[in-house]
């Protein structure tokens, strides 16, 4: 399994020219941080702007896995902040994402940070992209807000994927959305 940890250093020259080594080439005005497998991320300052996604997580498998531990995030994309294919787990950092959807996996666990999303679509959405993990946003601390409502828990009532419905599990749609 290939892993790609990201330095504040590292993605500092990713907005300064094309990123490669990290299972694709991509520019700015495609998904700004991309890796196949895994991408792990402990701390540093991240400045990103983009016309996709923020951070970028899969592969042909349809796995993908984001960790972050900690870190200061200014995300603004105009697709997802943060993009996991499989899962995506914040276990710490300070999150300012604007984007059509702020984070986006099968499995998501939001254990700890202060995220403040403002999201054209939905804040955050647990989506059918792999059979390996059941479709579920777990929120076990920390701070979130969406679109200018601080979230305190994600009931059932808050799943159903914005306007669109379906198998996607989202809350937080569309400014002024669906809480």
């Amino acid at each position: 399994m290939k892993k790609t940890y990201i330095t504040s250093a590292l993605l500092m020259a990713v907005m300064a020219v094309s990123m490669t080594g990290c299972g694709k080439n991509s520019s700015v005005s495609e998904n700004t941080s991309t890796s196949n497998d895994t991408i792990s991320i402990y701390d540093g300052i991240f400045n990103v702007t983009t016309n996709k996604d923020g951070f970028h997580c899969e592969n042909d498998e349809a796995e993908g896995t984001i960790t972050i531990s900690g870190g200061t995030f200014t995300i603004n994309g105009t697709s997802d902040g943060i993009q996991a294919c499989a899962v995506l787990q914040i276990d710490g950092g300070d999150f300012d994402i604007t984007a059509a959807e702020g984070l986006e996996a099968t499995y998501i666990v939001i254990n700890d940070g202060n995220i403040t999303i403002d999201a054209s679509d939905d804040g955050i959405n647990a989506v059918t992209n792999t059979n390996a993990y059941e479709t579920a946003i777990i929120f076990n601390g920390g701070t979130i807000i969406v679109n200018g409502q601080e979230v305190s828990e994600i009931p059932q009532s808050m799943m159903g994927g914005g306007m669109r419905g379906g198998m996607n599990s989202g809350f937080g749609g569309g400014r002024g959305g669906r809480f």
